[in-house]
């Protein structure tokens, strides 16, 4: 957590950070690395880097120190993020928890990556999503909108949602011949994608026990 004493002190020295940053000798790269950063996290804040501020190192320094200090602002909020399991976003997306796994695999979520190959992803609301056109979304973006149509149409019974459950279990069932507790479970060697396939099974299980 950052105190409100620790963020006005970090305010206080954002031009110097920001000056020495620019007459560095790779200033440049720096400028071009932290706007461009910037302007892929938080497209709503409508940075674009301009070849032509290059040429100017105060108005580099102006600019940066004014990147710092909304890193800063958005470093010290109260409310910290929320964070989504592969599962949860699946949901929300409305698509299998392999697509959000080829998604992350193919860095369709920016800046998250799995730190190894069995460990679960966590990604939090403010990640941004690439679509398939290019388009930059964030997480928490998709969330309310399926929130807020969720919302406005009529909820599925309980009786609706397991036979859906039972279906999606059943395909993989089919798809490796037996249970899960008989077939990918106890396979001791398995394929990137046979381990997508257990998460995801594992999940549609968890989520028929609830």
């Amino acid at each position: 957590m950052i105190t409100e004493y620790e963020k006005t002190k970090a305010m206080e020295h954002t031009g110097d950070l920001a000056s020495l940053l620019v007459n560095n000798n790779e200033g440049s790269l720096y400028y071009k690395i932290i706007s461009n950063f910037i302007a892929k996290a938080y497209p709503a804040k409508q940075i674009s880097f301009d070849e032509s501020v290059l040429k100017n190192r105060k108005a580099m320094v102006n600019n940066l120190s004014e990147m710092l200090e909304y890193m800063i602002i958005v470093a010290a909020e109260a409310c910290p993020s929320k964070i989504y399991t592969t599962g949860q976003l699946a949901k929300y997306f409305g698509v299998s928890i392999t697509s959000i796994n080829n998604w992350v695999n193919e860095d369709r979520f920016i800046g998250v990556q799995r730190a190894t190959r069995n460990k679960q992803i966590r990604i939090p609301e403010n990640a941004m999503w690439r679509s398939s056109s290019g388009e930059l979304i964030s997480v928490k973006e998709i969330v309310e909108t399926w929130e807020k149509h969720y919302s406005e149409t009529q909820k599925i019974t309980e009786k609706e949602e397991n036979k859906i459950l039972k279906d999606e279990i059943g395909f993989f069932e089919n798809k490796y011949g037996g249970a899960l507790e008989t077939t990918l479970k106890v396979k001791e060697e398995k394929s990137n994608n046979e381990l997508q396939d257990q998460q995801e099974w594992e999940y549609l299980l968890q989520r028929l026990a609830e």
